[in-house]
């Protein structure tokens, strides 16, 4: 739909708030809070309008067409979202010994992809099937801390925690430099439908 959500939490929380981001004002509005864990560190949503959240070696999907239609019908503000609790069932991606490092995206031909920190040489390219949580290992990165993925132009792009931002071979895995920005770091990605 071309909403911005993004998740979070408040420091002293113990799970994650699902946010959206009113470009009127320039703030994050908190849609709902979830039994999902703190430490959650991807979030892609695909063409069905479910959001994939990876968490380690788990993925949860939420469903975002009741935020939309209470969007639709109450506008985005505070007291549209109040006392909101959204309970998710983790799947397990499997095999279970991919973790995720950093994000997760769907690409345009709606494929989910999450980095992986499995193995201690780098960050993996891992392609996730979207109902099963079924995983297959697509390459090393060869780049550390790929802490976020965007699909644009039909390429996937990652960014780092080292301030790169990296383009990456959805079928080798394989990221190659575009540039590196000093005294940055990233930490997530995204992009508008159109791209």
């Amino acid at each position: 739909s071309g909403t911005l959500y993004g998740i979070g939490y408040l420091k002293r929380a113990s799970v994650v708030g699902l946010y959206i981001f009113d470009t009127t004002e320039n703030f994050w509005v908190k849609a709902a809070t979830t039994n999902i864990a703190k430490h959650a560190n991807g979030m892609a949503i695909d063409f069905e309008g479910v959001a994939f959240i990876t968490v380690d070696d788990k993925l949860f999907k939420l469903d975002l067409t009741s935020t939309e239609k209470l969007l639709e019908q109450k506008g985005l503000k505070d007291t549209s979202f109040t006392n909101i609790t959204i309970n998710i069932q983790p799947t397990q991606i499997n095999p279970n010994y991919f973790i995720s490092s950093g994000d997760s995206v769907v690409n345009k031909q709606n494929t989910l992809f999450m980095t992986s920190k499995h193995d201690p040489a780098g960050d993996f390219l891992v392609e996730i099937n979207r109902d099963t949580a079924a995983a297959v290992s697509i390459g090393q990165i060869g780049f550390d801390r790929v802490f976020g993925l965007t699909a644009a132009w039909n390429n996937l792009y990652g960014t780092t925690l080292e301030g790169e931002l990296i383009s990456i071979d959805s079928k080798t895995g394989k990221g190659k430099l575009v540039k590196k920005f000093d005294n940055k770091r990233w930490y997530g990605a995204a992009s508008s439908p159109n791209r």
